[in-house]
């Protein structure tokens, strides 16, 4: 460069700053004059400052309410926005080029250039210059302005807006907008020299943005930094560990401005015009800046490979490493050394007993690879030993005895890998292509952190030896299972801000040492170790104290609470007494609630695929859940409606219980509590173990305020999680679903209901559990199956036993807290299990044995029941004696039960029936007697209800009033001819609508469409779709429709001569003769939408070659069975088609019947 500011080129031209500034000005100048640029500039602030205001919504209007939309306030903004908007500004940037020889010709630019010393580089980069700067200059704008926006909010302590996150900011304005914008403003500027037609380059530029925004979205989690221009997207945006762009991140920008280099200089060489500098720029440069920037990104995608190819090389090594031994861990005990700034250093003793029955030499432990080992001992003598790939294999001085104990001494030092994690996983949601960008925010990615922000020692990273390979996904995982005393001496070595957090955690020698101690009281199956700048806040409560630890960056948050810390602390008091008056006390002297990172895995591996956000002693809080919750916002709504109320307080924490149980499980605090007095010290093992562990899990959840269920499924949790993104509708609480919840209370509901969805219920009803594989292809369908049937027989074995004993405290909470004393700290069998409950329910053996082994259930049916007044008691109470059988059509037992009624719930085994006589006492008269018998688990998934007429007239004076079960010969069959809607003999003609998965954001901002799309026995259920899409046929459950096990209806709305796809009945006529059909009418029971009566359906009836047209109308009061007309049918295939409604009218179909005429 010389003195004038000019590149001098190897053969004497130059390259003039100052020429390509003034180029950029003049086209500056002559572009603000178009009304195109203002109004781009006008619809990407639009965009733009609508995404804040979206964010700033769910700041203050959803986040202070559930702590699982925290990730879509404003702070985390930049890494929350799908790819989509920056295709907008791609496009604008488009808007302002593709005319652009147009341009140059009308205003005769060509001539001027000829005129003028300005060379074609000096002009393409001034006019490269001038595009993308506009653009970044409007993205400049619209994100100062959000974040001088946040910053008054927070300066003046205003609850309505948040800053962005600043590294955040630098990331997009420094390092990913420029690359980008220059890219595609050089592809855009070639793209107009190579192509005449303005509308054919803007066809190219669309098909060229659009497969680039396809190729990203359809880029697993893992690669997205290889395409993506927003390195936030994979940075997982935090103010407690900021971070710039990964590696990754800057070697893809470098390739990426190498390769717009090219592009321009493309763009200059097909200029056509001739200049001294073509020489050099239009050969040399083009050529030299392909090559090197190509093999820049060939290294950016071999990193990302090594690094994939790292984990198979481990995934091989210890998942096809057979080793047939057993060890149960007694001890942990020694010393470790963490350093924010240095490798960690362990020093420590392993206490072990090999329960096999052969003696040993060899023994194979797990061990994080990122250690270098110093020094491995065996019962005090050294021993040879190979550790590659995190398999520590060791050759014994000595044979190892069965139960006998040893010792393993291993002295090691080094960093964790925190790839080395999870990797027998058998869902890997960072290779779906699928998975919500939300999800992946809350799941997190690292096994475990070790930098100097953050340490966090995660058990599934391996950072102290367990006996073993990595188990196989389809095998239970020992840290839930094998449990061991601990007591570890850590020392850290960091600033005296920094503080340890882990069980039964304690300060030695003094208050302001660095020297901890890691001692629980109870042996635990795994060990968390953290440490950070967190501020700790201790409170001793009667049995048990409560540890804080939150990242110095986030105390401030909790400013709002401190007038109230009082009495909250009395509601934290309350909830732990109600917690040992349920018999389940928390088994640890202290429990520590501590913050993480966000990119900190928080799911597990194997085929269970648990949530980790609690370890034993220890509960996780994610930053982005309570430690940035709005507070300011929650406390001051709740001052302003309940402000003039003594027990403004008792709000505060009912909105703080409920922002956790509302949330999601992976959020969900009680869930953790819960793990800490079940899941932590009580697993089982042997044959129907996984089973087992859902179970009780599951049944626990009544020892809880709250009496959550909790079974976690990162396949739920993920699908519900989507409902955090932006969106307009969640935003204002203006979304509600059809029950009146809106996103912030239906989000928990969506969760839990997505595991229960229709088709899985189908799949768990012909599944036996034992024949669930856990393979990779299979195992979403079996871990949905197992987790359902597991909740449903926890469900149905608590409510059978509430309804025997009519006290819920006696039915279950006292069989699980005493099973919970018996097996603390141990495992359990199934055997265990059954020889456990025999005090307190002596047939479940029986029931338990079919539904965990048969591949269908239970299923009822019942006579219409009788209903007879007696004589009134003595205290005048009006009595109803009614009876009904009951029959078990199924080869698998299953549990009764009726209310109101006074006969306690019974099992019904396979192929039997019962008559059930049952005593109801009321104190005025009824019309009818109204309620439910309970199937429990069973085909019928539902209770069925009944209404049955009461004559108050005539009283049976004779009648005694005796209750319980006699023997019946009932067993249903008909002579008629039924097809029900979920009968194999209703057809549908109607092409299967499949939502589509193509995602635009836009679109998702402003309205939030139903998140799937389920089908029940082929017709969508209602519940997975948005309404009830006219002339769609779709299925609804009512209770006064007709079915054998299950009350369906297949339905659909209808304007006035509306062409419907046609539903059919087809059935088999036996012989021929006069028949006569009849059509089955219900009633809504809860709302009776206008016209819900069928107003001039037309059918169509075909028997052989002959066909009848009928039309069929009926009133809201029919219900029941009503003629339609009478038939000379010949034998053989008949069809009814209901193919269409005359009046406006909710067409239904239900069921049909054939009955001989002479019967009638």
């Amino acid at each position: 460069m010389n003195h004038n500011g000019t590149l001098v080129s190897a053969t004497n031209s130059a390259i003039s700053l100052w020429t390509v500034v003034q180029v950029a000005r003049s086209e500056l100048r002559s572009f603000i004059r178009l009304f195109r640029f203002w109004f781009v500039a006008l619809v990407l602030t639009g965009f733009a400052l609508g995404a804040y205001a979206l964010s700033c919504m769910v700041y203050i209007n959803i986040a202070p309410f559930n702590a699982s939309f925290i990730g879509g306030t404003p702070l985390y903004l930049l890494g929350n926005l799908d790819p989509v908007y920056f295709v907008f500004f791609q496009a604008g940037l488009l808007v302002l080029v593709f005319d652009f020889r147009h341009r140059a010709r009308n205003n005769r630019l060509d001539e001027v250039l000829e005129s003028q010393p300005v060379t074609n580089s000096e002009y393409m980069l001034g006019r490269t210059f001038c595009y993308c700067g506009l653009i970044w200059l409007i993205v400049c704008l619209n994100v100062l302005a959000m974040q001088f926006i946040g910053f008054v909010c927070q300066l003046f302590n205003f609850s309505l807006a948040d800053t962005i996150q600043l590294h955040s900011l630098f990331n997009l304005l420094v390092v990913d907008a420029p690359v980008s914008l220059l890219f595609w403003t050089s592809m855009f500027l070639l793209l107009t020299k190579l192509i005449q037609s303005r509308l054919l380059i803007v066809l190219a530029c669309v098909s060229v943005m659009l497969g680039y925004y396809l190729w990203v979205l359809n880029t697993p989690f893992a690669f997205v930094d290889l395409l993506s221009h927003s390195s936030n997207q994979t940075l997982f945006v935090s103010d407690t560990m900021p971070a710039f762009p990964s590696a990754t991140s800057w070697i893809m920008r470098s390739g990426t401005f190498l390769i717009a280099v090219t592009l321009l200089n493309l763009g200059i060489w097909f200029y056509p015009r001739t200049d001294s500098t073509l020489k050099l720029w239009g050969r040399a440069i083009p050529v030299g800046s392909f090559g090197v920037g190509v093999l820049v990104l060939s290294g950016g995608v071999l990193n990302e490979l090594s690094k994939s190819s790292e984990i198979s090389r481990w995934q091989e090594a210890h998942l096809t490493y057979e080793w047939d031994a057993k060890l149960d861990i007694q001890a942990i005990r020694g010393e470790i050394e963490i350093s924010p700034h240095q490798k960690m250093h362990i020093d420590l003793n392993v206490d072990f007993v090999l329960t096999s029955r052969q003696p040993i030499q060899e023994l194979v432990f797990t061990l994080n690879p990122g250690y270098e080992i110093n020094t491995i001992k065996v019962g005090d003598m050294s021993c040879e030993h190979e550790f590659e790939n995190g398999l520590l294999k060791l050759s014994a001085p000595f044979a190892i005895q069965p139960e006998t104990e040893y010792s393993l001494e291993i002295v090691a030092t080094g960093k964790p890998h925190p790839r080395f994690a999870y990797f027998n996983a058998l869902y890997d949601y960072l290779d779906d292509t699928n998975f919500p960008i939300q999800a992946v925010h809350s799941f997190g990615t690292d096994g475990s952190i070790y930098n100097r922000k953050f340490i966090t020692l995660m058990p599934g990273v391996y950072w102290y030896p367990i006996p073993g390979p990595v188990p196989n996904a389809r095998d239970d995982d020992s840290l839930r299972s094998d449990f061991f005393d601990v007591e570890l001496e850590v020392q850290l070595s960091a600033p005296s801000s920094w503080n340890v957090v882990g069980p039964g955690i304690s300060k030695l020698d003094s208050p302001n040492s660095t020297r901890y101690l890691v001692k629980p009281k109870i042996p635990i199956a795994s060990i968390g170790i953290f440490a950070s700048e967190y501020v700790e806040t201790s409170h001793e409560f009667e049995n048990i104290t409560l540890n804080f630890y939150l990242h110095s960056r986030h105390t401030r948050n909790f400013s709002a609470l401190e007038s109230y810390n009082e009495s909250l602390l009395v509601k934290i008091e309350e909830y732990l007494k109600t917690l040992e008056d349920n018999q389940a006390p928390i088994p640890y002297q202290s429990l520590s609630f501590v913050e993480v990172p966000n990119r900190l895995r928080t799911v597990g591996g194997g085929w269970r695929m648990e949530r980790l956000n609690s370890l034993p002693g220890l509960i996780l809080i994610k930053e982005r859940g309570f430690p940035t919750l709005n507070f300011n916002r929650l406390v001051g709504v709740i001052e302003k409606h309940y402000g003039d109320r003594a027990n403004i307080s008792d709000w505060i924490w009912v909105t703080l219980l409920r922002a956790s149980e509302q949330s999601l499980e992976s959020d969900c605090l009680e869930s953790s509590v819960r793990d800490q007095f079940w899941s932590h010290i009580v697993s089982a093992t042997g044959e129907h173990r996984k089973a087992l562990n859902l179970i009780f899990h599951s049944m626990v959840g009544s020892l809880t305020p709250a009496g959550n269920e909790g079974l976690f499924s990162v396949y739920a949790s993920a699908h519900a999680s989507r409902m955090t993104g932006l969106n307009l509708t969640a935003a204002t609480g203006l979304n509600r679903n059809r029950f009146g919840m809106t996103n912030d209370e239906n989000l928990r509901w969506v969760e839990e209901t997505y595991g229960a969805r229709r088709s899985v219920w189908a799949r768990m009803e012909r599944t036996a559990l034992p024949s669930l594989n856990f393979n990779v292809d299979s195992h979403r369908h079996d871990l949905e199956v197992l987790r359902l049937k597991s909740k449903e027989i926890a469900a149905s074995v608590a409510l059978n036993r509430y309804h025997r004993s009519r006290t819920r405290s006696a039915s279950i909470r006292d069989w699980l807290t005493t099973f919970r004393r018996e097996f603390t700290s141990r495992t359990f069998t199934y055997q265990d299990v059954i020889a456990f409950v025999q005090d307190f329910d002596t047939d479940i053996k029986q029931i338990l044995d079919d539904w965990l082994t048969k591949s269908t259930l239970a299923g009822f049916e019942v006579t219409p029941g009788t209903v007879t007044r007696i004589s009134n008691s003595e205290e005048g109470e009006i009595r109803y004696l009614f009876s009904f059988d009951v029959a078990n059509t199924q080869p698998v037992a299953g549990y009764v039960g009726i209310s109101p009624g006074n006969v306690p719930a019974f099992i019904l085994p396979g192929n039997t029936s019962k008559r059930i006589t049952s005593l109801s006492v009321t104190r005025s008269e009824s019309e009818n007697l109204r309620g439910r018998i309970h199937t429990y688990l069973s085909l019928n998934r539902d209770p069925i209800w009944f209404s049955i007429p009461i004559d108050n007239e005539s009283i049976d004076e004779s009648l005694e009033p005796k209750v319980g079960l006699q023997e019946s010969n009932f067993y249903p069959h008909a002579n008629d001819i039924i097809i029900d809607d979920l009968d194999a003999g209703f057809v549908v003609y109607q092409r299967k609508r499949q939502q589509s998965q193509f995602r635009f954001a836009p679109q998702t901002w402003l309205w939030l469409s139903p998140l799937h799309q389920d089908f029940d026995g082929g017709l969508p259920d209602i519940a997975s779709v948005h309404g009830e899409p006219r002339g769609t046929w779709v299925r609804k459950r009512e209770e006064n429709a007709y079915g054998r096990y299950r009350r369906t209806i297949a339905k659909t709305p209808v304007r006035g001569s509306m062409k419907l796809p046609p539903v059919g009945f087809v059935a088999e006529i036996p012989e021929t003769g006069q028949w006569t059909l009849d059509f089955f009418l219900h009633k809504p029971v809860y709302f009776t939408p206008p016209r819900f009566g069928l107003q001039g359906l037309n059918l169509q009836i075909s028997n052989g070659s002959t066909r009848w047209e009928e039309e069929f109308s009926s009133t809201t009061s029919d219900l029941g069975w009503k003629t339609v007309g009478e038939f000379h049918l010949t034998s053989g295939k008949t069809e009814v088609l209901i193919v269409g409604a005359t009046d406006e009218s909710f067409v239904y179909a239900d069921a049909i019947r054939w009955r001989k005429s002479a019967e009638q």
